[in-house]
């Protein structure tokens, strides 16, 4: 889960999610990755925190891959739909934002490293491996708020 922690939810609350996370509902055919993601790791992950900060979770499921795999608090989160279940749930009734404090891409691109803080404060640790455009893994550390993290930079929904 992006977002220092998500929501009031966390990871073991689930909402209802589609079986095709990332179609529309009225037509079946969800946004084409292929026709707006960003080339490089960074800029996918930008686009897929703004997803994410708005509540897109159609656009947000594009850049997942089927199989994406979420390790957060000793659990694994197996495939895009759960993983997008997990995340509705996290967030249902908040309006926490987040923002990227700082990230690291390796070399080859495939591995990015964020340091996120949100609009409460706390701070998150996310590792997000990449993969033809999409997110194949992502490990995440929940760090807490920490002093001077105050989430002020961060804009109001």
């Amino acid at each position: 889960m992006s977002g220092a922690g998500g929501g009031q939810g966390g990871p073991d609350a689930v909402a209802p999610a589609g079986p095709d996370a990332g179609a529309s509902q009225r037509n079946g055919a969800g946004p084409s990755r292929e026709s707006r993601a960003p080339a490089r790791p960074r800029e996918t992950l930008e686009a897929f925190f703004e997803a994410e900060n708005g509540r897109d979770w159609e656009v947000y499921a594009g850049f997942l891959h089927p199989d994406v795999e979420w390790t957060v608090g000793g659990r694994t989160i197996t495939g895009r739909e759960d993983y997008v279940r997990a995340m509705r749930a996290a967030y249902a009734g908040s309006d926490v934002r987040f923002r990227v404090h700082q990230s690291i891409e390796s070399a080859d691109g495939r591995v990015v490293a964020t340091l996120l803080v949100d609009s409460e404060g706390r701070r998150s640790l996310d590792v997000f491996e990449l993969s033809g455009g999409v997110v194949v893994r992502e490990w995440e550390f929940l760090l807490g708020a920490g002093p001077d993290w105050d989430g002020e930079a961060v804009p109001a929904a």
